[in-house]
């Protein structure tokens, strides 16, 4: 609930935000998912390789990269999904985890690994 509170609370007035400093919605909303995608890999990194997999009281890392993820309205375009998935292989990379997800774009791949995971 935490990961999905900050989200929101990133994205929540982001449009007003991005017409007081003359952005466009998406280029804000790209940073600071991209921002929020470094917020989960931090997250992975300093939970300890036990706690990764949860608990009854703790969700998985899994879970709380997926809180985070879900719910972009970003285009499949964008540079945000291969930020997003670089970060990921690097987490399976890191795990000496297989990356056979086959995909047509970064959002897929993202998507594809972050449900892999869990």
């Amino acid at each position: 609930m935490c990961d999905v509170w900050a989200r929101s609370f990133l994205t929540e007035k982001l449009a007003k935000y991005a017409e007081s400093e003359g952005l466009s919605y998406e280029q804000v909303l790209k940073k600071r998912s991209m921002g929020l995608a470094l917020g989960a890999l931090i997250l992975h990194e300093v939970t300890s390789e036990t706690d990764r997999w949860g608990n009854s009281c703790y969700p998985t890392i899994w879970e709380r990269i997926q809180a985070i993820a879900s719910g972009t309205s970003l285009s499949d375009e964008l540079v945000f999904w291969l930020y997003a998935s670089c970060l990921l292989v690097g987490i399976f990379r890191g795990s000496h985890r297989p990356l056979d997800v086959s995909f047509s774009n970064y959002r897929e791949l993202a998507e594809g690994l972050i449900a892999r995971s869990i």
